[in-house]
């Protein structure tokens, strides 16, 4: 686990002491084999197969399948990138997506060897912006070998994946999430820094006044969220706001997504790099 801070040799540019590389955590690229749960973006149902046919109708990721990319003859654990032609392969049956045609609905199938219509279990893979790294929760396509783009068929109630059009959009968006990444909690360091940055007065406490400032400003998993609740939850002892241990364990608790911490760390740090500044300011007037 490495906080950055102080000078290191040969790096030019700003380094912010409050900006940490937390080397323990999971990384969010993805690698050959690693495994995931597929999204349709329109409607925000997850692929899920029998080993035979495949659709989009598990609501979460609970009842959704498991699916790792292998590409070419890569190595297990090789970097994935936009043009990338891979092969989905479901993790429990161990069967590949397969495109026979322009027509019919993809299917799952066991692996074709080289030149009985393997071809029909690879797909170009594009993902929708930059970087050109595959990461989790990326937006891509997936187009088959007669170059129609994966989608789901939403006007039918099995809501199948074909493969029939050229064209990129909605229809066509899939979203791929890691599932190591998904089940990770967050580390001690990850922890104590956003304390740090929910702490704005820097009293070693994060009081009721601090915590409402944080549910006003984050949108991520807050509809609904009661200041009360969440000071009852992160002061059990009421001696006036969340110490580090309490904070850690109500984080910890998974009553509030990973994003609202990320977020609130991010927003907090800003701020007392403001406040910093302003502060600085006043001193040299004073001088």
């Amino acid at each position: 686990v490495v906080i950055r801070g102080g000078t290191v040799p040969g790096r030019k540019g700003p380094w912010l002491p409050f900006v940490r590389m937390d080397t323990s955590r999971v990384p969010k690229e993805f690698y050959t084999q690693d495994h995931m749960y597929i999204s349709h973006v329109q409607s925000g149902m997850f692929w899920v197969t029998d080993g035979g046919a495949i659709t989009a109708t598990a609501e979460d990721e609970s009842s959704a399948s498991v699916f790792h990319f292998e590409v070419g003859e890569t190595q297990p654990g090789s970097k994935i990138t936009d043009g990338d032609f891979v092969r989905v392969r479901d993790y429990q049956t161990g069967n590949y997506l397969t495109a026979q045609d322009d027509f019919n609905k993809l299917t799952m199938e066991p692996l074709r060897p080289t030149g009985k219509g393997n071809e029909q279990q690879e797909f170009e893979l594009g993902k929708i912006a930059r970087p050109a790294r595959f990461r989790h929760n990326d937006i891509v396509f997936l187009e088959s070998w007669l170059s129609c783009v994966v989608e789901a068929d939403t006007g039918c109630a099995e809501t199948p994946l074909l493969a029939r059009r050229w064209k990129r959009g909605p229809p066509q968006q899939i979203m791929c999430r890691k599932k190591r990444l998904l089940e990770d909690k967050s580390t001690e360091v990850a922890r104590q820094m956003q304390f740090q940055a929910f702490d704005l007065t820097g009293n070693a406490m994060v009081t009721r006044s601090e915590m409402g400032y944080f549910l006003q400003q984050i949108k991520e998993g807050t509809d609904g969220v009661s200041l009360d609740d969440v000071m009852a939850a992160c002061d059990p002892e009421q001696v006036g706001g969340a110490t580090r241990e309490n904070f850690a364990a109500w984080a910890d608790s998974g009553t509030m997504p990973e994003a609202f911490f990320n977020h609130g760390e991010a927003l907090g740090n800003v701020a007392q790099r403001v406040r910093d500044c302003l502060e600085e300011e006043a001193a040299l007037i004073e001088v």
